[in-house]
C-alpha cells in the first residue's frame, strides 16, 4: 500500500512538473501577474529616427492594455548613461526589461545583471553579444546583401563609390557593411571605393562628409549608406553641389521619406527595416510574460529591398 502511495505521488509529482513548465520553452522565467505590469523601455536615443519610430509604435499599441505602463529611458547613444538606466529599471523591480542597445557589447553587464535579479530581457533592434537574452529585429547582415547585389547589378564598369558607415562599436554597423562587401565587392572587383567613413546613422554628418569628399573626388557613381538618414546626407550634398546626376544613392529603412525620392528618382534604393513590426512583436512578448506562455529565443523580421519596381506598395 505505501509502495503505491508513493509510486501515485510520484505520477502526481511528475504530472504537476511538466504542466507547470510546460509554457517555459526557451524563455526559463516565470508568468508574471503584477497590475499594473512594468515594462523597462531603454531606447538606444530619442534622437535616431528609426529607433523613435519603433519606440513611438510600442507607446501606441501597449496603450491599448491598462494594465500595462511602460518607463522610458533616453539613452543619447551612450552606453554608459543606458546601462544606468537599465540598472535603474533593476532598482525598480520592472517585471520586464527592452533594451535597444547604443552599444551590442557595451549593454551586456546590464543585462546579465537584470537576467540575475530574475528580470527578462528583451533586444530589440539590436543584438547583444552576450547574456540571456529573447532577441525581437532583423539580420542586419542582409540588409547589406540586398544592397550589395542591387549595386553590383546598377552600377557601370570600373565604377568609383563613397561609403556611408553606421556607428563604430554597433554590430549592426559592421554587418551591414560585411553584407555590402560579400554581395557586391567580393562579385564586382571592379568597383573601388574612393572614401568611407563613419557618419554617425545622422543626416547632417553625412552631409558634411560627403562635401568633403565630392571636392576632392570629381567622378562618383554611388553612394551607399548604412540607413536612410545618411543617404539623405549624401542627396543634400549632391544638390548643393550640382552633381546629383548618374549617382546610384542607396540607404537602409526605406522610412516614408526615402520611398518619396525613390518615387520622384532621387534615390535608388533602400532596405526596408521593419521597425512597426519589431514594436508589435516585443508588445507580443511582453503580452506572452504576462501570460507565462513559451517564448522563442529569436523573432526574426526579414529586410526587403525598395525601388522604383515596388515603391507604390510602401506608400500610403
Amino acid at each position: 500500500m505505501k509502495k503505491r502511495r508513493k509510486q501515485l505521488f510520484f505520477m502526481v509529482f511528475i504530472f504537476l512538473l511538466a504542466a507547470g513548465c510546460s509554457f517555459i520553452g526557451d524563455y526559463t522565467g516565470k508568468p508574471k501577474t503584477p497590475d499594473p505590469f512594468v515594462v523597462g523601455y531603454a531606447n538606444m536615443s530619442d534622437e535616431d529616427v528609426f529607433c523613435t519610430l519603433i519606440k513611438n509604435h510600442f507607446i501606441e499599441i501597449s496603450r491599448q492594455n491598462p494594465h500595462i505602463k511602460v518607463e522610458f529611458a533616453d539613452g543619447k547613444f551612450d552606453s554608459e548613461l543606458q546601462s544606468r538606466q537599465v540598472q535603474k529599471f533593476i532598482e525598480n523591480k520592472v517585471q520586464v526589461i527592452i533594451i535597444n542597445a547604443a552599444d551590442y557589447e557595451g549593454l551586456v553587464p546590464a543585462a546579465k545583471a537584470a537576467t540575475e535579479a530574475g528580470i527578462p530581457v528583451i533586444a530589440l533592434n539590436v543584438k547583444l553579444a552576450g547574456g540571456e537574452t529573447i532577441f525581437v529585429g532583423s539580420k542586419n547582415y542582409d540588409s547589406g546583401k540586398l544592397q550589395g547585389e542591387y549595386m553590383a547589378e546598377k552600377l557601370p564598369a570600373n565604377a568609383k563609390i563613397f561609403y556611408l558607415k553606421g556607428t563604430a562599436g554597433l554590430y549592426h554597423s559592421v554587418e551591414r557593411i560585411q553584407g555590402f562587401v560579400d554581395a557586391c565587392l567580393a562579385k564586382r572587383p571592379d568597383i573601388e571605393i574612393l572614401a568611407t567613413g563613419d557618419a554617425g546613422y545622422v543626416r547632417n554628418k553625412a552631409k558634411a562628409m560627403t562635401l568633403e569628399w565630392l571636392a576632392l573626388y570629381p567622378k562618383v557613381d554611388g553612394i551607399v549608406a548604412a540607413n536612410d538618414q545618411m543617404a539623405f546626407g549624401a542627396i543634400d550634398a549632391l544638390k548643393l553641389t550640382g552633381r546629383q546626376a548618374g549617382v546610384i544613392v542607396g540607404g537602409i529603412d526605406a522610412t516614408q521619406e526615402a520611398c518619396r525620392l525613390i518615387k520622384s528618382g532621387e534615390m535608388s534604393q533602400s532596405v526596408r527595416q521593419d521597425g512597426f513590426g519589431q514594436a508589435e512583436k516585443a508588445y507580443e512578448v511582453v503580452q506572452m510574460m504576462q501570460r507565462g506562455e513559451k517564448i522563442p529565443k529569436e523573432i526574426i523580421l526579414p529586410f526587403v529591398s525598395v525601388t522604383a519596381d515596388n515603391v507604390d506598395d510602401f506608400l500610403p
